[in-house]
């Protein structure tokens, strides 16, 4: 049993953090192998001009790749997270991650409404959610 497993919006927490895993290292190994890859083969370039191929390489390869690995899963985490938040702080904003209300709808109720809090913390989220499906 989960410790939320008693709250209302308990399923949709559960979606959520199964989503998020996936999701956060999927797009983390993604961003970090093309941040990687372009920064060591750039940097490389210029130090084997001056004779330090390897080493060049090598540091950029691991810069670049920890830079871009740690924002993409920074990025890919914070969504699901606020989410999460969110469905835990108020029992009835599970009913934006239904499919009747879309990510437009919300933004508008935003526009309306900038005080809707549940409905700031699960945009981003929902907008993941329409993306992917």
């Amino acid at each position: 049993m989960k410790a939320w497993s008693h709250l209302p919006n308990a399923a949709h927490i559960d979606a959520v953090v199964a989503a998020a895993r996936d999701a956060a290292r999927d797009a983390a190994r993604g961003a970090a192998q093309g941040a990687a890859r372009g920064a060591a083969w750039d940097a490389a370039w210029v130090a084997a001009l001056d004779a330090a191929w390897d080493a060049a390489w090598d540091a950029a390869r691991h810069a670049a790749w920890d830079a871009a690995w740690d924002a993409a899963w920074d990025a890919a985490w914070g969504a699901p997270c606020d989410a999460v938040v969110a469905l835990v702080a108020w029992d009835e904003c599970g009913v934006y991650l239904s499919k009747d209300v879309s990510a437009e709808s919300m933004r508008h109720l935003l526009a309306v409404n900038p005080d809707l809090h549940a409905v700031c913390l699960l945009l981003p989220y929902k907008t993941y959610l329409e993306a992917t499906q």
